[in-house]
């Protein structure tokens, strides 16, 4: 809802390009719900939600939904925050949850002016020790920027 509020140094300058070019990408909470209440309505199974929308920051939110959802398997995680601090703690809090072959997409990879979100895959698969996927493209479309498949737990 709160667009992209503050940068990492490893970001770079995004925000002219944030502010001139795209906005601040700030959604109203009554559209967002009334969106997630749309999803949720298309559910085959009534009782169960298609869609769950969590405020916050990731690095803040994350850990406390990883940890409520334990058992929970991943086979398609998509990125689309394109800066460094929501990647990594995405990819640190996610990616052990992806199942072999599962995919992992990112929508500004090697984007302009989106440099952290890369800086963060390369910085995370150091972390543990891993050489970086090779990531690949779609020939049919412009998103997402590049995507792996994960080979191994």
């Amino acid at each position: 809802c709160a667009g992209y509020p503050n940068y990492h140094p490893k970001d770079g300058n995004p925000g002219p390009w944030v502010d001139g070019i795209i906005g601040k990408k700030e959604i109203s909470p009554r559209f967002l719900n009334s969106m997630v209440d749309l999803k949720n309505k298309d559910n085959f199974i009534q009782s169960s939600d298609r869609c769950k929308v969590i405020i916050g920051e990731i690095e803040k939110t994350l850990p406390k939904f990883v940890a409520e959802t334990q058992g929970q398997r991943i086979s398609l995680l998509y990125f689309d925050v394109n800066l460094y601090n929501p990647t990594l703690a995405g990819l640190r809090e996610l990616y052990p949850l992806v199942v072999p072959n599962g995919i992992v997409a990112f929508n500004g990879y090697g984007c302009r002016p989106w440099q952290g979100e890369a800086l963060a895959i390369e910085e995370y698969f150091q972390e543990i020790n891993k050489p970086v996927p090779t990531l690949q493209k779609f020939p049919f479309s412009i998103h997402p920027n590049g995507y792996f498949k994960k080979t191994t737990n």
